[in-house]
């Protein structure tokens, strides 16, 4: 059976389950009570008003999307978004009116946010959406709340609680509520992925975070559409990865898209699945923290210095964000051409200039055991070395000022480094050889 035919079979299944059971549902699952109990008290007030102004306008006002999933699934809803046929601007006038709503975005097509005491809301109209080709921006038209439910990307966001007209219930038209019960990911149809190729990375990341599972039907549309990744704009994409890096379970998100071919899919030069899982088991005791720029320069860690600049450029990825993973390819650059006969002093010499992060990045990594040594050396210790001798000394010493005297200081930081000299006579001894 393909996914459309589920689908319909689902949706005939389930307006029949609601049309015939709608009070057991609405009482079994106590619906109105578990979404205040899910409630912030700003939340619960903005609610309580949609209520009035829904009764009142008598228009049809939905709860939908992630909170919807949220109720249901962990009883704590972080935002909201509501849906309203056909009056979505009556409702926004209300809110300002009454509770002194800020509108901070609107567009075209009957979307609204709202800023309402500290608390983010999003208003939209019902509509439909079709895609004239895959990454194309949709042609959005009014609709009621079932073609609302059906533009969503994947069942368990295509649920509604209805506000108004009362009673408040459940509207679970695709079976979203089964795939819950499931844990399962899944798409409402086969084409959902090249409409939108970023719904690729939400279906991972909902995986992950939910500790859900992709529906089989659902993975197998994913690996074969990830070529779609290709019509998605470089700034999306950068958005979809710093959605990810933001997220609890970032390291895990990563290696499954990873795995499925998804990174890769957005950049070739992205490291493979074995180094990362690699790397980030390296670094799962680092001391710092994991901003996004730790991100993208282990995203970018087996590219070249050309790579990385295409990489960064290809994802308008800012330079603050980017400067890490160049500085850790350089890095790695460098060590490539150390040896047994490398001395300390020559590390010392070319990491001053690099950023602590990054020459610890790679030193965590690396399974080059002789760069390793040499790195944690320079951080544990070569790093904070200065000669008891400065360079007033040299001068008092005899050293006039200018290029000698800094180069003359420079070999007696060398000679300190590699061990060399280790007391101030032989510091001094060391000068006094120089000056001749």
């Amino acid at each position: 059976m393909s996914i459309n035919q589920l689908v319909l079979l689902k949706y005939c299944t389930c307006i029949l389950i609601i049309r015939l059971y709608n009070v057991t549902m609405t009482e079994s699952l106590d619906i109105k009570s578990r979404l205040f109990e899910a409630l912030s008290k700003p939340l619960a007030i903005i609610v309580n008003n949609l209520l009035d102004i829904g009764e009142e306008l008598g228009v049809s006002v939905y709860v939908v999307g992630g909170a919807v999933r949220d109720v249901l699934i962990s009883g704590d809803i972080k935002d909201l978004d509501i849906s309203v046929e056909d009056s979505g601007a009556l409702v926004v006038a209300e809110l300002v009116a009454r509770l002194d709503a800020k509108v901070i975005d609107s567009s075209p097509f009957g979307t609204f946010k709202l800023e309402i005491a500290g608390s983010l809301l999003d208003i939209v109209n019902s509509r439909s959406e079709t895609y004239e080709k895959p990454g194309a921006l949709p042609t959005v038209s009014p609709g009621n709340i079932s073609e609302d439910l059906q533009r969503r990307d994947f069942t368990i966001n295509a649920i509604a609680i209805r506000l108004t007209p009362d009673p408040i219930i459940l509207f679970d038209p695709i079976g979203g509520i089964a795939d819950i019960d499931g844990k399962l990911i899944r798409v409402l149809h086969e084409a959902s992925f090249q409409d939108d190729a970023t719904r690729m990375f939400r279906a991972v990341r909902y995986e992950q975070r939910l500790n859900f599972t992709l529906d089989v039907t659902t993975e197998g549309l994913l690996t074969s559409s990830c070529d779609y990744l290709n019509t998605v704009s470089g700034d999306r994409l950068r958005n979809e990865f710093e959605l990810i890096f933001e997220e609890e379970k970032a390291t895990e998100i990563l290696l499954r898209a990873s795995k499925l071919g998804l990174l890769q899919s957005c950049y070739k030069g992205i490291s493979s699945f074995s180094s990362l899982e690699s790397r980030f088991s390296s670094l799962e005791y680092l001391s710092w923290d994991r901003d996004h720029s730790f991100y993208y320069a282990l995203l970018a860690y087996d590219m070249n210095d050309e790579e990385v600049s295409d990489f960064a450029s290809r994802f308008n990825i800012p330079n603050s964000e980017s400067e890490l993973a160049r500085q850790v390819v350089r890095i790695q650059n460098l060590r490539s051409s150390w040896n047994s006969q490398t001395l300390p002093s020559e590390v010392y010499n070319s990491m001053r200039g690099f950023m602590l992060r990054a020459v610890e990045l790679v030193c965590k990594t690396t399974i080059n055991e002789q760069g390793y040594v040499l790195l944690n050396y320079y951080l544990s210790y070569s790093q904070h070395i200065k000669p008891e001798l400065s360079a007033s000394d040299l001068i008092a010493m005899g050293f006039q000022e200018g290029p000698m005297l800094g180069k003359a200081h420079r070999q007696l930081t060398d000679a300190v480094v590699d061990g060399v000299i280790t007391t101030k006579q032989e510091q001094i001894s060391f000068i006094m050889s120089l000056l001749g």
